[in-house]
């Protein structure tokens, strides 16, 4: 081997240790900056959380004050000077319930009387049309031209004569 070439091995071997120590180092950079990020992001999660509590507890403030000025003005609800002569709620509410389910039971009883009234009416109606479209298609063309009333069936004939007919002669010989 050539002096040459011995230096192009140690010299190639030198080469690949600097990208590898330039590549460990970008590795190390990025790592950093990573943990920088992760880091960031911890600390914006934790405000975001000491945040949601702050929320809570202000709402439970809130609530607690509601609560009590609801207390507070059921509380001061004026009463009546002296006795209430009006019946007991309860017993008037049970009447006025009576009353509404009375009033209900006539109503619904005077639509069921009015409609088998039209049920009928409709019938009646329906047998008249019936009767009346039989009369006018039973009695065919003799009731339009007014034959109706001839009761000798021989006295009204529906033929029409052949030409022959016609012009016949009509002397019998």
């Amino acid at each position: 081997m050539s002096v040459s070439s011995i230096l192009a091995f140690v010299l190639a071997g030198v080469a690949v240790k600097n990208r590898r120590a330039d590549r460990q180092d970008e590795n190390r950079q990025e790592l950093i900056a990573l943990r920088i990020d992760n880091a960031d992001l911890r600390r914006r999660v934790e405000e975001l959380e000491d945040d949601i509590a702050r929320a809570n507890v202000q709402y439970r403030r809130d609530q607690d004050l509601i609560d009590s000025w609801r207390a507070r003005a059921l509380a001061n609800i004026p009463q009546p000077a002296g006795p209430d002569f009006r019946p007991p709620h309860i017993a008037a509410l049970q009447q006025h319930a009576v009353l509404q389910q009375q009033a209900l039971g006539q109503q619904l009883q005077l639509q069921s009387q009015s409609l088998a009234q039209y049920s009928q009416q409709a019938q009646y109606n329906n047998a008249q049309q019936a009767m009346n479209a039989q009369n006018f298609y039973g009695q065919g063309l003799p009731a339009l031209l007014g034959a109706q009333s001839l009761i000798d069936a021989e006295l009204w004939c529906n033929c029409v004569p052949s030409r022959s007919q016609v012009w016949a002669t009509s002397d019998p010989e």
